[in-house]
């Protein structure tokens, strides 16, 4: 880290009637962002060109982050790929809304893989309740996978392993996973990816996954406050401190390390892609301390979410916990999609 990236603090006052860039009610403030993204580093006209330190670097040559932010959001809108498969998830919404569609007796499940601290937070379970209430709604049988949510991703990747090793033969099972809960898969598909049970687990929707780790774990460590008021929380709770240590990004660290998606498995990544002043009060002092980084989610940067050949879905004005939320019948086009779509995108990968 070399140096803060300093924001200013301002208050203005913005029209936002534009439908443009996959956003709807999109305000002028952010058209003129994506406006010069869209003309700007043309030296990286397209997606597959930039990566997180391209970004980093950009955000440091224009001192200003959410250039950086918007040129990874602009790159992405046009890649082939994600270009596809926005249009494919529009198609399914629209079909929602004229067709009732349902998987009873398709032998479907969705198994969900929560993130760390679930149990403690009532927001995360109430939203895990929704997506298994829209899951229901199409005849999708839900349930929740038995990890740890203190767990490491070593112990947690072992129970997911187990869990699939025990799962009905023939059983067609869609994961969604949240934050750390994307960790925890992507260390099993490390440990046991190329059992034959893993074959069961035919799509991942991954929900801005930590799937590099997260250098938030080290800007704990170095700050003696954060570090006392962390490890004072994981005492009075019992928590195992090791759990949250396996988080950290970087060299040498447990999720600094490839891995492939299994054949049959079709993934999305939906990334969030928050410009500063998108960022809620609970991400903004990671979001902060990530900024010398490059740009971020408020937990995770921006490119250490993604899925390697997945559908990327960016997700505009969201941080990490994603406040703004989605429409009903988006969560579910994810669903269908990973549902219906393996052989019919099978080109993309």
């Amino acid at each position: 880290m070399d140096r803060p990236i300093l924001i200013e603090e301002k208050t203005i006052r913005v029209a936002c009637n534009f439908h443009e860039y996959n956003v709807r009610d999109l305000c002028e403030d952010e058209k003129e962002y994506l406006d010069w993204a869209k003309k700007s580093y043309l030296e990286f006209p397209k997606f597959e060109n930039i990566n997180q330190a391209i970004l980093k670097r950009i955000a440091d040559e224009t001192e200003d982050i959410d250039k950086a932010t918007s040129i990874f959001y602009q790159r992405i809108l046009e890649d082939k790929k994600t270009k596809h498969f926005l249009n494919e998830l529009k198609t399914i919404e629209n079909k929602i809304s004229k067709v009732n569609i349902n998987y009873t007796g398709k032998n479907i499940k969705l198994s969900l893989v929560p993130g760390m601290f679930f149990q403690d937070n009532p927001e995360i379970r109430a939203r895990g309740s929704q997506i298994q209430e829209l899951a229901e709604e199409l005849g999708i049988s839900v349930e929740t996978v038995p990890i740890n949510h203190v767990g490491s991703v070593d112990e947690n990747g072992q129970i997911i392993c187990e869990y699939l090793k025990n799962s009905v033969k023939n059983e067609k099972i869609i994961f969604v996973s949240p934050s750390k809960g994307s960790s925890d898969i992507k260390r099993s598909i490390q440990i046991c990816g190329n059992e034959v049970y893993y074959k069961n687990v035919i799509g991942w929707f991954n929900i801005s996954g930590i799937l590099r780790g997260s250098y938030v774990i080290q800007i704990i460590e170095n700050s003696w406050i954060n570090y006392l008021e962390a490890r004072t929380y994981f005492f009075l709770k019992g928590y195992n401190w090791n759990s949250l240590v396996s988080l950290k990004a970087g060299k040498g660290n447990v999720l600094d390390s490839d891995f492939i998606l299994p054949e049959n498995l079709i993934a999305i990544s939906l990334v969030a892609v928050p410009l500063y002043r998108h960022v809620t009060e609970r991400a903004k002092p990671f979001f902060l301390s990530l900024a010398p980084y490059g740009p971020n989610d408020g937990f995770t940067l921006l490119f250490d979410s993604i899925i390697p050949n997945s559908f990327i879905y960016p997700a505009w004005r969201n941080d990490h916990y994603h406040s703004f939320g989605f429409h009903p019948n988006t969560i579910k086009a994810f669903m269908i999609f990973l549902a219906e779509q393996k052989g019919k995108w099978k080109s993309f990968h």
